[in-house]
């Protein structure tokens, strides 16, 4: 098996006190959300053969796995708060999922966010080219 194209981002995560991660692999095919098992992290697929397993898939264009961080540190696994607010957790989770992470999906550009040195509680948008949004609304860069 060759190399596989790997892009990863941080991306904000309202109502949690972190980013979270999502990991991509390939270029073209069917996208494939993958969901880590209990508190994993997106790397898990990675680290556990998975990605290795279906390497075949990738390579040739069939798939493109879009690998996510879990929450459950801050939903079904904390049994210190009500299950009320678990629940809202696990909303807040799914809501990330659909309007985060698919959206990253359906630009096709990989864009990353770092951490601002001069102001540590804002994040930029640094990249190559794509499409990205902003305060104001949406920003193009060029290659």
């Amino acid at each position: 098996m060759g190399l596989i194209d790997r892009a990863h981002v941080d991306l904000d995560m309202p109502g949690f006190d972190r980013a979270g991660t999502v990991v991509r692999y390939g270029h073209h095919g069917r996208p494939v959300l993958v969901f880590p098992s209990e508190q994993g992290r997106a790397w898990d697929f990675e680290a556990n053969g998975m990605v290795d397993a279906v390497g075949d898939l990738v390579e040739t264009g069939r798939v493109k796995l879009y690998c996510v961080d879990s929450v459950d540190d801050r939903t079904w696994s904390d049994r210190s708060i009500p299950l009320e607010d678990r629940a809202r957790g696990h909303a807040a989770y799914t809501s990330w999922v659909t309007d985060r992470v698919l959206p990253w999906h359906r630009t096709g550009y990989s864009y990353l966010r770092m951490q601002n040195p001069q102001a540590q509680w804002n994040w930029d948008v640094i990249a190559a080219g794509g499409i990205f949004e902003t305060a104001g609304g949406f920003a193009t860069t060029g290659n």
